[in-house]
């Protein structure tokens, strides 16, 4: 059969990929067209007839006793260059992946864009073929249904895709504003376009494929690599080079000046990963034992990873675009944020908690100087910003949160330019930690937890009853579910 008479066609069964613009059906990204699967872009679109055997790709069953699962239809990828999307489509998929965050929040795995090509034709055959690295596989249409892996069970299917048009670009550049997710998507998709091969690129793909939820397909060894090698492809570094590792910790510590501890968990990311790469022998693996027992320590790399990636990728496409953050304006970005959550809540918790535990520590606190006020206000602004329970090392004692939570409460009591009802509050949830009644506090918190946003009065009081309410929000049963996992 003729070129003339067929056309390249990528399907993606599992997912449906849409702009955000809920007016824009197809989203272009460098010659690749993404529709979805319906019959208006086979006829209109594709110009080719859907091949019945697609009906092989099935969604999961939607109740118990269902016999005929409905039949799953995702996104369609076209070009009108074929050779292009031939040779491209490997690194098309996790650029689509990375512009769908963070919107996506990483909600839906890599398997979801498992996709597979064939040639369209007017003549729909009813015989299939698959095609593996090393092989063909013929089947008949009649002998398969395929349903979706276990990792996408009861799994988002829709992943919408915000890049910004080129008005938007020009009103935020005359605004003299810092470039947004819309903006830096734009970024990536003209980058994609202009040499699908890109270090940036690159850094995707890396990123991507670090996202299969399956851990046969991807271990969490393997995933360590892919994170560095998409650093290494966003930071521009040789991998051949020596002290690789080191540029890379240098670069981002010079990034995220106050992640405290960065350096030294790098050196563990780079052990492990040299150790999946190239094992390790004896002399080695005593060499960096600490520095990997200090990676291994913390229960969220994977997510920390993901997040530090995406982040880097952002913050290079801004520097692209001549427009890189300045410090006050990434301190106050979602993703710089959730960093600091993950990688410094134990510090930060560790700040707040040297004010809080000493003996008669409420007395001492008043009578604070000056100087001393202020560091302790600035340790409350820094635990209540940047501290999540859920990311700290390990489960801190109970006894010694309740503590806390009566020694900030009573400081609410006693502080003079407290009013009488926040006085009343305070003792409330002063007395419910003294008794270590989770329960009583966790009722508290619904009632006032307000007191996380307070913002009128006096700093010093607001200060402390923002503490008082993420103390109080160790008893919230989203926490405790997630440390019994």
């Amino acid at each position: 059969m003729s070129q003339e008479s067929s056309r390249l066609v990528y399907v993606l069964p599992r997912v449906r990929i849409r702009s955000a613009k809920q007016e824009h059906k197809m989203l272009a990204v460098g010659r690749a067209q993404v529709w979805p699967d319906e019959d208006e872009t086979w006829q209109n679109a594709v110009r080719k007839p859907r091949p019945q055997w697609l009906d092989i790709f099935r969604e999961n069953p939607p109740y118990i006793g269902t016999t005929e699962p409905p039949i799953a239809r995702g996104s369609l990828v076209i070009s009108d260059d074929d050779n292009w999307l031939n040779t491209n489509m490997h690194n098309l998929v996790p650029i689509l992946y990375v512009l769908g965050q963070p919107w996506d929040n990483w909600k839906t795995p890599a398997e979801a864009f498992q996709y597979g090509g064939f040639r369209a034709t007017d003549n729909v055959q009813d015989h299939i073929t698959f095609a593996s690295k090393y092989t063909l596989h013929i089947e008949h249409e009649s002998s398969l249904k395929l349903f979706p892996p276990l990792e996408l069970r009861s799994g988002p299917r829709d992943f919408l895709i915000d890049i910004a048009d080129e008005s938007f670009e020009v009103f935020l550049r005359n605004l003299g504003v810092s470039a947004g997710t819309k903006v830096v998507n734009a970024e990536l998709a003209r980058r994609f376009g202009a040499n699908p091969r890109d270090r940036i690129v690159v850094a995707c793909y890396h990123l991507f494929r670090s996202q299969f939820a399956n851990e046969f397909t991807s271990p969490f060894p393997q995933d360590y690599a892919a994170y560095c090698a998409s650093l290494e492809a966003a930071f521009n570094i040789d991998g051949t080079q020596r002290d690789v590792g080191a540029n890379i910790m240098r670069r981002l510590v010079s990034m995220y000046p106050d992640l405290a501890g960065l350096e030294t968990w790098m050196k563990g990311l780079y052990a492990e990963r040299s150790f999946f790469v190239h094992g390790a022998s004896h002399k080695a693996a005593k060499k960096y034992e600490k520095s990997v027992a200090e990676f291994q320590k913390r229960a969220n790399n994977h997510d920390f990873l993901r997040r530090l990636c995406l982040d880097v990728t952002h913050e290079v496409l801004r520097e692209s675009l001549g427009r890189p953050n300045s410090e006050e304006v990434r301190v106050q970005e979602e993703g710089y944020v959730y960093l600091h959550k993950i990688f410094c809540s134990d510090d930060y918790w560790t700040a707040i908690s040297r004010h809080f535990k000493q003996k008669r520590c409420v007395d001492m606190i008043l009578a604070y100087s000056e100087e001393e006020e202020q560091n302790l206000l600035n340790a409350c602004r820094n635990f209540v910003r940047y501290h999540d329970w859920r990311f700290m090392v390990g489960r801190p004692a109970t006894h010694s949160v309740w503590k806390v939570l009566a020694a900030v409460a009573y400081t609410v009591c006693k502080a003079s330019s407290s009013s009488e009802e926040d006085r009343k509050y305070a003792a409330e949830v002063g007395v419910a930690a003294k008794r270590e009644d989770d329960v009583a506090v966790r009722d508290w918190l619904r009632k006032h937890y307000r007191w996380i946003r307070a913002d009128e009065g006096d700093e010093f009081v607001n200060r402390i009853k923002q503490v008082v309410a993420q103390v109080a929000s160790f008893s919230e049963q989203s926490i405790q579910d997630f440390w019994n996992k």
